[in-house]
């Protein structure tokens, strides 16, 4: 701030509890300041500091006290929550992979950094800011997986608050698999002789073997109906 050249300048900072006071000499065009480690409020509780500031000339007289507001946030946020399952099984596959949905909370208004790391150390990153009641999502192609490798994904997040205060990290795991899996094999011949007759076409047995627990779609056709 300004005061008179030289003058002395006491300050005193209070949360309405707890004080702490400074002094400072302005130099010859009345200019002070308080920089670095001598101002430390690490005493003083989050909330609303009341900062005033009292000039004593050289003459030995004092100044009305000049006074301002400002707000204390030490407090980091909580680490950010990760909505689980993700893409409804935890498993994010060729169809996904370019468009994974995340979601969570978090403190309103911060900014929330994600990291995907594959099992080659291999990294996406994206950033999204929460909303005014915490929540946050990435979607379309702010997370696209197709540069990591199949198998374990770890997610993690942090969060920084308006103020520039850092959450602890979040973290998650999901598992990538983006390859297709070998075309089933069929049992052959089916029905003993590959020749499905009037009493076999109710329930034609076909078996066969495919990718474990693998949805296998199997169509008969005649060349015209299937």
């Amino acid at each position: 701030g300004t005061a008179a050249a030289n003058a002395l300048i006491d300050v005193t900072l209070s949360d309405g509890t707890n004080t702490v006071i400074q002094q400072v000499t302005a130099d010859n065009n009345g200019a002070w300041s308080l920089t670095g480690r001598e101002v430390d409020v690490s005493s003083l509780a989050d909330g609303s500091i009341t900062v005033e500031a009292t000039a004593t000339d050289e003459a030995g007289n004092t100044s009305p006290a000049g006074s301002a507001t400002v707000t204390k946030d030490a407090t980091a946020p909580v680490a950010p929550a990760i909505a689980a399952p993700i893409e409804t099984d935890n498993v994010i596959n060729a169809a996904e992979q370019t468009d994974v949905l995340l979601e969570g909370t978090t403190e309103p208004n911060s900014v929330v950094d994600v990291t995907f790391t594959d099992g080659d150390n291999n990294t996406v990153t994206a950033q999204v800011t929460a909303d005014g009641n915490g929540a946050w999502s990435l979607v379309g192609s702010e997370a696209n997986l197709t540069g990591l490798v199949d198998g374990p994904i770890t997610i993690e997040a942090t969060a920084t608050d308006p103020v520039g205060n850092p959450s602890p990290l979040a973290s998650t795991t999901v598992t990538k698999d983006a390859l297709a899996p070998a075309a089933p094999t069929v049992d052959a011949p089916i029905e003993g002789d590959n020749l499905v007759n009037d009493a076999e076409q109710a329930d034609v047995l076909v078996s066969g073997s495919a990718e474990p627990n693998s949805v296998v779609d199997v169509a008969f056709t005649d060349g015209t109906n299937t």
